[in-house]
């Protein structure tokens, strides 16, 4: 049997071999604060109703995919003492790619965020 075959067994082995990569944030995650953090009106994190489904790459595996790809997009935050900073991130979205910025840096610190995306020519870029 290959390491391939057996970390790809079933979703749960999988799921438990990508909940112990050292990763900051994977796909998983982006899915997570999209279907569950977008509308929720808690103000503590510490008490998610979902739990279960927080950072869990064994729930992301359950989910049926949408067909669509991640984007490159370039962030550049302004943080309120007039510093900034820059970022790739992938997102399926813009609206993806603000809301992934916004997990990585601190909103209470950032005075803005630009986003733009990333076109390369098997992306729709001029060559």
């Amino acid at each position: 049997m290959t390491v391939f075959e057996r970390i790809t067994e079933s979703p749960e082995v999988l799921g438990k071999f990508l909940a112990c990569l050292p990763v900051v944030e994977g796909p998983w995650d982006d899915k997570f604060h999209e279907q569950f953090c977008a509308g929720c009106a808690a103000k503590n994190c510490d008490t998610c109703p979902h739990t279960a489904e927080r950072n869990n790459p064994g729930w992301w595996l359950t989910l049926e995919t949408d067909g669509g790809h991640a984007e490159k997009y370039a962030v550049i935050v302004t943080y309120h003492n007039g510093a900034r900073t820059g970022a790739v991130v992938e997102a399926e979205s813009s609206a993806g790619a603000w809301t992934k910025a916004l997990t990585i840096f601190d909103p209470q610190i950032v005075a803005a965020v630009e986003v733009s995306q990333i076109l390369t020519p098997e992306r729709g870029a001029a060559k």
